[in-house]
């Protein structure tokens, strides 16, 4: 009887005891199930200003002039916070980026000359990206940004003839020519590693008309006394970024390990 006694009592413990673990350890409930990390990313940018050539051309002036557009790279730095839901991450980043453009042009006729252009504008962004996690570390996304453009734009301008260097051209151009806020959408190709480091691939093309021409002539919106033409110039930008993050907390992986504790048979607990 004793023996029999002792024996029911073992085995309450026994199942008793993988039953309390199996409540503390599913103890968070599924109704959170979200990983919160916040990070930085630095990296390099590629951008170019669509219809650039033909704000800075004019037929009547230049007739024989051919252009050539230029490589522009520069610094892009952005700070995030990215809250993610299964395999769904919602980000918020605050960015510097810079866009620009450089450009060459020459004619042979009536003689050899080469002149060159160099734009440069600098933003503070803020911006709303969505990603997919494809496979572990694998994701893909779209996102969206506005540009606050930082001061005036950094124009440059370089002319091997002599006829225009008793013209401050630079100072005309920066006077004609003006940059503005802009707004850009495009997609995202990254990875990212279990400790946090990651690289990413972005395209953005800019959905609004980034370049103001001054216009002189009320009768004539097109032209300005420069020859430079009003036109729509929205940028297409490259990027190329390495970065760290730091998890706030990972729930995500807490109901991923309840889930396998929940599928294991009770005398494995």
């Amino acid at each position: 009887m004793r023996f029999e006694i002792l024996t029911v009592a073992m085995l309450s413990v026994l199942s008793v005891g993988p039953l309390h673990a199996y409540n503390g350890f599913c103890k968070w409930p599924d109704e959170h199930p979200g990983k919160l990390t916040v990070g930085m990313r630095v990296g390099a940018a590629h951008s170019r200003i669509g219809s650039l050539t033909s704000v800075l051309e004019s037929g009547e002036k230049k007739p024989t002039y051919t252009w050539e557009k230029g490589f522009y790279v520069m610094p892009t730095l952005s700070l995030f916070g990215q809250y993610q839901i299964d395999r769904t991450g919602f980000e918020v980043e605050a960015s510097y980026y810079s866009q620009g453009e450089r450009l060459k042009y020459g004619n042979t006729v009536p003689k050899p000359v080469e002149a060159e252009y160099m734009f440069v504008n600098h933003y503070l962004g803020a911006g709303l990206n969505v990603k997919l996690y494809l496979t572990k570390g694998l994701y893909m996304g779209v996102g969206g940004r506005y540009g606050f453009h930082m001061g005036e734009q950094d124009i440059r301008f370089k002319y091997s003839g002599t006829s225009a260097k008793r013209l401050d051209v630079t100072k005309n151009l920066k006077e004609e020519i003006t940059a503005t806020n802009e707004i850009g959408a495009g997609v995202i190709l990254g990875w990212e590693h279990e400790s946090g480091f990651h690289t990413e691939l972005r395209f953005i093309h800019g959905l609004t008309d980034m370049l103001n021409v001054k216009k002189e002539n009320a009768t004539d919106k097109t032209f300005n006394t420069s020859g430079y033409t009003d036109c729509v110039c929205q940028t297409n930008w490259l990027s190329l970024t390495v970065g760290f993050s730091v998890t706030i907390f990972d729930n995500i992986k807490k109901l991923d390990k309840c889930k396998k504790h929940k599928m294991q048979p009770y005398w494995r607990l």
